[in-house]
């Protein structure tokens, strides 16, 4: 994930997410990774770092424009309802992409799609 991604986390959750290792993108040389946090400098030090793992992207709009052509599955939450923001997903092309899970919630869907082969 991003910086901006991770701070956000931090202010909210006062830790980085749980039980998961944790890598996070900065350019800025003066960006330092909360304890248990490992941070990279771009994207290509940590998909080489990360090569023999599997990787799920969490944020930002940039790490996912970066990255949505690498990806093999997307896991959408899709909540049913207009919220503000000012980051978005990218726009997904659904025909490169089929529907392998469906979990239907009154506010919210939860869906796993697969890059078709």
């Amino acid at each position: 994930m991003g910086s901006r991604t991770l701070d956000s986390i931090i202010s909210y959750l006062k830790q980085p997410l749980p039980d998961r290792e944790t890598a996070v993108l900065s350019n800025d040389p003066d960006y330092i990774a909360p304890a248990g946090v490992t941070k990279y400098g771009s994207l290509d030090e940590a998909l080489l770092a990360l090569q023999n793992k599997t990787v799920f992207v969490c944020g930002g709009a940039s790490v996912y424009n970066a990255t949505i052509n690498l990806a093999d599955k997307l896991y959408i939450t899709r909540v049913h309802r207009m919220v503000d923001g000012d980051t978005f997903f990218p726009e997904i092309n659904f025909e490169e992409w089929r529907e392998i899970f469906r979990e239907d919630h009154e506010e919210y869907s939860f869906l796993v799609y697969e890059r078709k082969k």
